[in-house]
């Protein structure tokens, strides 16, 4: 299998910082890699079929989420706060074949995708500030 694309998301001090985008193509893994540096643990959740749109459409009145991926729920994964050693997780996508992107009616883009991380102080209702970080997908 072909290598995947891992976009890299970290917590420090109860706060997402920013991520880099990262250029996907079709029919690869994509990885969203949570780092945690901070000691509690928190709840992260990437939900591709509500919180994936088309750069361009963020904002619109009427929008409506496409999702890139093949995933057809949200995954949340627990990161633990383990001290100055930090801790990871990854939430794993895995991007749609080639054949379901283009320009034609029904398919995919091949254009930035803009996506929401949520996140929460594991067994709190503290949530953190959701990031909106993007990908592109590009032909390969």
């Amino acid at each position: 299998m072909p290598k995947p694309f891992v976009i890299n998301i970290t917590i420090d001090g109860q706060k997402f910082q920013s991520a880099d985008p990262v250029r996907c193509h079709p029919a690869r893994r994509l990885i969203f890699m949570i780092h945690n540096e901070d000691n509690q643990s928190y709840d992260v959740t990437i939900d591709p079929t509500a919180d994936m749109f088309e750069k361009e459409d963020v904002g619109v009145i009427g929008a409506v989420p496409v999702n890139p991926t093949t995933a057809n729920a949200a995954v949340t994964v627990t990161v633990s706060g383990s001290g100055t050693a930090g801790s990871s997780k990854p939430i794993k996508f895995m991007l749609k074949p080639k054949n379901q992107f283009g320009k034609g009616a029904g398919l995919n883009r091949y254009t930035t995708y803009k996506y929401t991380v949520h996140g929460k102080i594991t067994g709190t209702a503290n949530n953190l500030v959701d990031l909106d970080p993007d990908f592109d997908v590009t032909p390969p």
